[in-house]
């Protein structure tokens, strides 16, 4: 989505800002429906941090959509705040896949998806 706007701030902005939030509100839906699956005794830890990623992610979301409103997002390199939310989402989503693969290959089922 970022990349369809343009690099000088206009009413494009105020447009990717309703976007993104939404985007935040959405995950705040699969975050409680998240929630709602209790984990495996193994899985707890992992399961929190992929919780605590999606609630990352949520951040991520809403201070972006902030930046895009207040026009102090950088188009070309981000900002620092955002960029370092999107890193610890996806590193705690990593922890979790790993920890979550090595599970399933030790119980012999498959995961019934693929990661993107």
């Amino acid at each position: 989505m970022l990349n369809e706007v343009p690099t000088v701030a206009g009413p494009s902005w105020d447009v990717a800002a309703r976007r993104t939030g939404g985007y935040a509100d959405e995950i705040q839906v699969q975050l409680q429906q998240f929630r709602d699956i209790p984990a495996p005794v193994d899985l707890q830890e992992s399961h929190d941090g992929m919780a605590e990623s999606l609630d990352k992610e949520i951040e991520m979301y809403q201070l972006l959509a902030t930046q895009l409103r207040d026009r102090t997002w950088d188009p070309v390199k981000g900002t620092k705040d955002v960029n370092a939310l999107a890193m610890q989402f996806n590193d705690l989503r990593d922890i979790y896949k790993a920890e979550l693969e090595l599970a399933a290959a030790e119980l012999g089922v498959t995961i019934p998806w693929k990661w993107k």
